[in-house]
């Protein structure tokens, strides 16, 4: 019976143990918040790491999202590293972001350490985040195009109205009574000039007949009037 009750009494101070280094550990783990859990674009947060008390030093690589950085509580460290003496170290930045998006903080590689200088690697995630307030811009409907055509380009050299030529100083068609050079009138009048080599030629062989008639006719008479003489 002794040794039952030695057995659970083991058991149960194990069980002690093993639950109080637990709440060691997370106790130990830093935890992040943020002051402003909905900012608006410009604005400045503040993200605050807080430890167990008996965190005496803090370690972590810092990694941010729509932020600007503007200043630190700790004296050591930088913008992109946390070191810090204590158990707490606050960070601030500008809010970058436009509406609608997120900014975030967040830590990663964190070591923690105890007035004995113990150091704990934590595991876990470790940071806070919020969304920027304010109206969000509405992106442009994808089923509406963003500069409708009211209408169809059309080619440069194709007139509007077919009938109409494509440069009105030109005509199209034109009509050849309407060029003064091209009148059928004119053209018949200007041929009437030139002289025509068939009338020449006709006029020429009518005075040839007309005078070989007319000294026939002087001839014949001539012959009368010799024959009578000889009688």
């Amino acid at each position: 019976m002794n040794g039952k009750k030695k057995i659970v009494m083991a058991i149960a101070m194990a069980v002690v143990l093993i639950m109080a280094m637990s709440v060691t550990a997370l106790a130990a783990a830093p935890a992040v918040s943020i002051s402003n859990s909905a900012p608006k674009a410009g604005d400045t947060v503040t993200f605050t790491v807080n430890c167990s008390s008996d965190v005496a030093g803090i370690s972590a690589d810092i990694a941010t999202s729509g932020l600007q950085y503007v200043s630190k509580s700790s004296v050591l460290g930088d913008e992109n590293m946390l070191i810090a003496l204590g158990n707490s170290a606050s960070y601030t930045y500008k809010v970058t972001a436009a509406a609608g998006e997120k900014v975030s903080f967040a830590l990663s590689n964190v070591v923690t350490s105890d007035g004995d200088l113990n150091e704990t690697t934590e595991t876990g995630t470790f940071a806070a985040s919020a969304t920027v307030a304010g109206a969000v811009n509405p992106g442009p409907d994808p089923s509406k195009p963003v500069n409708p055509d009211p209408e169809p380009s059309k080619p440069a050299d194709q007139p509007e109205n077919p009938d109409q030529p494509a440069n009105p100083d030109q005509p199209a068609n034109p009509d050849p009574s309407e060029n003064p050079g091209t009148d059928n009138g004119s053209t018949d009048n200007n041929l009437d000039d030139v002289p025509k080599t068939g009338d020449a030629t006709t006029d020429v062989w009518s005075l040839t007949v007309l005078a070989l008639a007319a000294a026939g006719t002087v001839g014949i008479v001539a012959c009368k009037k010799a024959f009578s003489k000889s009688k």
